[in-house]
């Protein structure tokens, strides 16, 4: 009695197991499906896409010497920077939707060892608003620049150059640059240019 019970419940069995495996296949096609992008999913770049097409030169110009930006983590000269002496940081960004989505463009010095690990010592931002209207964002509670300023240029209808001017008003140990922008469907990419300045 016992083994025929074991048996009918076999077939029971499979087909549950059968009503499981397809339904978490069709949950996992349904979460895809989701998942794929229907708007503006590019990032704003100072260099490369994902994909690894190059669709700005030299994103990064810092006090006349220029850098290409490729990926995540790269590794640059480091830059010595005198106290008290200008800086000019140029940073070319291309926003695939145009230059009017172009929402927010950042150079940071940081201390950076990792994603769970930083520090920003100072921030410098470039903001738009949706009605176009720009300004400079600056953190700083180490009082480490002076005389911050920026311009924003649009030199063609995807590309907008940045340029901060600023002196550093006390040293800074060697630290990293982040470079950072996003548009206004909120896709961001970040640069990290280790032990840079």
């Amino acid at each position: 009695n016992c083994m025929i019970k074991l048996s009918m419940n076999k077939p029971v069995f499979a087909v549950l197991l059968a009503a499981i495996l397809v339904s978490s296949v069709a949950a996992q096609e349904s979460f895809a499906e989701n998942s794929k992008c229907d708007g503006d999913c590019e990032a704003p770049t100072l260099g490369s896409l994902d994909d690894g097409r190059k669709l700005v030169e030299k994103g990064l110009v810092i006090n006349g010497q220029s850098f290409d930006i490729a990926g995540f983590a790269q590794t640059i000269p480091t830059q010595m920077l005198v106290v008290g002496q200008p800086v000019t940081v140029k940073m070319t960004v291309y926003e695939n939707s145009g230059t009017s989505a172009l929402r927010y463009a950042s150079f940071a010095v940081a201390d950076y060892k990792g994603e769970r690990d930083q520090t920003q010592k100072v921030r410098v931002a470039f903001m738009q608003n949706f009605d176009g209207t720009q300004k400079i964002d600056v953190l700083d509670f180490d009082k480490l620049l002076s005389n911050v300023k920026y311009t924003a240029t649009s030199i063609d209808s995807f590309t907008t150059v940045i340029e901060f001017t600023f002196e550093f008003a006390q040293p800074v140990q060697k630290s990293s640059i982040i470079l950072e922008a996003w548009d206004d469907s909120r896709s961001s990419r970040k640069n990290i240019l280790m032990d840079a300045i």
